[in-house]
């Protein structure tokens, strides 16, 4: 979710201050990243290397893969043993079990490989230092982003006659209150980003890589990222969120940055909605 993906109807003042910082912050970020990149080119071989290196074998990754569908398909059944109003609570507990024992699965695995969390995904104790380029890579991203949104819902609305709504966990915090708003809050910002970069870029990402190339990898993952949302209005954002984050663990070699920004991408939608709803 991000304040670019929702609409404007309330409080546009406050929206376009919003909005107008951010792009403005954010071009100037840009500009700065960009010059310093063209200074310190990155060693491409070096970083493909690394990261392809941490590539899952099939049968591992098959393991993890059959148990994600299963739990939420066992998670999408329980919904019929629940009251209306015991639903939000309960969607909010099965989610949050559903991260965790998907985390200790992915541990689980990564030590089955003789691998520690540093070796396998970049996030040693050294590596949470890299966590302050997440919010100045976030600021670089978001002109790209927010232009690239704009013209895309553009094209919905007028083009093809789509309504602009809300994906659900937004909805979930508008709706919400007291101790349930806390926790959707608390998944938003904290579980769904560490959970969402092990998988997509700390484990997809290198698989695929290792078959077709970084190009192709970022392009499959960012497509599943985007697409396993199940929000049209939100695709082409989150494809190219996913591009930004594979790209940024390609150069840092540590997924602690991904995180980052994902974390803040999803912190400052979160800011937005609760302003503007």
């Amino acid at each position: 979710m991000h304040p670019m993906e929702e609409s404007t109807a309330s409080f546009p003042i406050l929206y376009s201050i919003l909005n107008g910082s951010m792009l403005g912050v954010g071009s100037i970020v840009a500009a700065c990243v960009w010059r310093w990149h063209r200074r310190n080119p990155p060693n491409r071989a070096a970083c493909t290397d690394e990261i392809v290196a941490r590539a899952w074998n099939t049968l591992h990754l098959g393991a993890l893969l059959f148990a994600i569908v299963l739990l939420f398909v066992l998670a999408s059944a329980s919904g019929r043993l629940f009251a209306d109003d015991q639903v939000p609570a309960a969607r909010l507990a099965l989610i949050t079990l559903i991260y965790t024992l998907l985390v200790l699965m992915i541990s689980a695995l990564n030590r089955k490989r003789g691998m520690t969390w540093e070796e396998g995904f970049g996030m040693g104790p050294k590596q949470l230092r890299l966590l302050r380029f997440s919010p100045v890579l976030y600021l670089a991203a978001i002109p790209f982003l927010m232009i690239a949104t704009q013209g895309y819902h553009w094209v919905l609305v007028h083009w093809l006659d789509i309504e602009l709504t809300m994906q659900d966990a937004a909805q979930a915090i508008t709706e919400e209150r007291s101790w349930l708003e806390s926790g959707y809050l608390l998944v938003t910002i904290v579980a769904a980003p560490l959970y969402e970069e092990l998988i997509f870029r700390g484990i997809l990402f290198p698989y695929i890589a290792r078959q077709v190339g970084v190009a192709g990898g970022v392009l499959a993952v960012s497509a599943a990222f985007a697409l396993i949302h199940s929000h049209i209005p939100s695709i082409l954002p989150l494809f190219l969120l996913s591009v930004v984050l594979c790209m940024a663990y390609w150069r840092t070699g540590s997924l602690w940055v991904s995180i980052g920004i994902h974390a803040i991408f999803n912190a400052i939608g979160a800011l937005a909605i609760k302003l503007l709803y």
